[in-house]
């Protein structure tokens, strides 16, 4: 290709062919003498959508015979790191709330209450909101990325090309489950699924858990270093993205569009899922500063309540999330633990600053938290699951 093409520029369908030349070339050792770039560059983006949309749909995955080129490349780097991956452990129980987040409603140290059919039960934190398999990925293919792209290209300018980045390696990692079908292979293969997601969850908790522990302790002052403060928009924007929730609210929101495209969207949705949970940590992060920003300090005989899907927007205007447009506005609630919460609002209806929460303030967002759950609510308290009621319209 380098000398049919050299010093030429090529035109690109599918944008991801840029990312296949040059996971080739880099294994290969060689510098590309020619380039490549996607048909938008050459005559704008909505011309190129409309040009693409005519295009017949592929349904296999077209650089497979690609992907078998890399086997080689691709085997000799899982071979270089086989002592780790045989010791490593396949984690097949995924927590979609972090258990230890869980434990801070955990008087024992071990157990949180839950109403059940039976009534409000204590349960171990190691066994509530998870789920088997919650976490394995599915391998891309054209039609999957064609999908991804379509969101991508809706992203901050900021977030673009991070987006962008981390599909690449997506596309790599593909690759790599794609060519590991023999045998012998079959247990990097599955550490591949079922790991891969988890293990970048793990290390957003890792990075938040000094910041978390020392909060709890009362310790604001850690929230003076950036670092820190990335770190917990992190986890945040992570934890809201990542819940069963989220998933079939995200699967769900395509049934409208037939079957095709609900097949698609689950998926992908674990790969959309860190987009979400990107987009929610940058922006909470960018505005950190505009916004009101406030930590509720909860003295009084109501602890508050968390979830199976603890990171929810409590703004005035948020009615009905279930469909239509996004609203314009949010008022972001965390709770910590019982007695302390964490807020990055629009509005100014809870103040600004560290504030003391009133017994009403707590009850209002015990009941929001129980009416955006998932399926439960989880407190330090019997009492607390017991007496909050979900109200009978969705109100703030």
């Amino acid at each position: 290709m380098n000398e049919l093409f050299d010093g030429k520029i090529l035109c690109s369908a599918n944008p991801t062919d840029c990312y296949w030349l040059d996971v080739l070339y880099e294994a290969a050792g060689i510098e590309p003498t020619f380039g490549v770039r996607p048909l938008e560059t050459f005559i704008g983006r909505e011309p190129a959508t409309k040009a693409l949309a005519l295009r017949p749909a592929f349904r296999d995955h077209r650089a497979l015979g690609d992907v078998r080129a890399l086997e080689a490349c691709v085997s000799h780097y899982l071979q270089e790191g086989s002592r780790s991956m045989k010791s490593e452990e396949i984690k097949k129980n995924n927590h979609y709330v972090w258990a230890h987040y869980l434990r801070g409603w955990a008087e024992n140290g071990r157990d949180v209450y839950r109403k059940t059919k039976k009534g409000v039960e204590l349960y171990s934190v190691r066994g509530v909101a998870c789920e088997p398999h919650f976490y394995r990925i599915t391998p891309l293919d054209d039609q999957d990325v064609e999908f991804i792209q379509v969101w991508l290209d809706k992203a901050d300018e900021h977030l673009r090309a991070f987006h962008y980045k981390m599909l690449e390696k997506m596309i790599y990692l593909s690759c790599a489950i794609e060519v590991l079908d023999r045998e012998d292979q079959a247990h990097k293969r599955e550490l591949l699924l079922a790991n891969t997601l988890e293990n970048i969850h793990t290390t957003v908790e890792n990075d938040f858990r000094p910041i978390l522990d020392s909060l709890r302790k009362g310790d604001l002052s850690v929230l003076k270093s950036a670092q820190n403060r990335n770190n917990l928009h992190s986890y945040i924007g992570h934890q809201f993205a990542r819940t069963k929730f989220l998933r079939d609210t995200f699967i769900d929101s395509w049934s409208h569009a037939g079957d095709e495209y609900v097949r698609i969207a689950k998926k992908t949705w674990w790969f959309m899922s860190l987009v979400y949970g990107v987009n929610v940590s940058f922006n909470l992060d960018r505005f950190y500063y505009r916004k009101n920003v406030v930590w509720l300090v909860n003295k009084t005989k109501t602890p508050f309540l968390t979830s199976d899907h603890p990171v929810i927007s409590v703004h005035p205007s948020v009615v009905d999330t279930s469909s239509g447009p996004p609203p314009d506005h949010s008022d972001f609630y965390f709770p910590i633990s019982p007695t302390v919460a964490y807020m990055v609002n629009d509005s100014e209806m809870y103040g600004r600053g560290v504030m003391e929460a009133t017994e009403e303030c707590v009850e209002l967002l015990n009941r929001n938290m129980l009416l955006r759950c998932g399926q439960t609510v989880f407190g330090s308290t019997a009492a607390v699951v017991q007496n909050t009621k979900r109200p009978k319209q969705k109100t703030a």
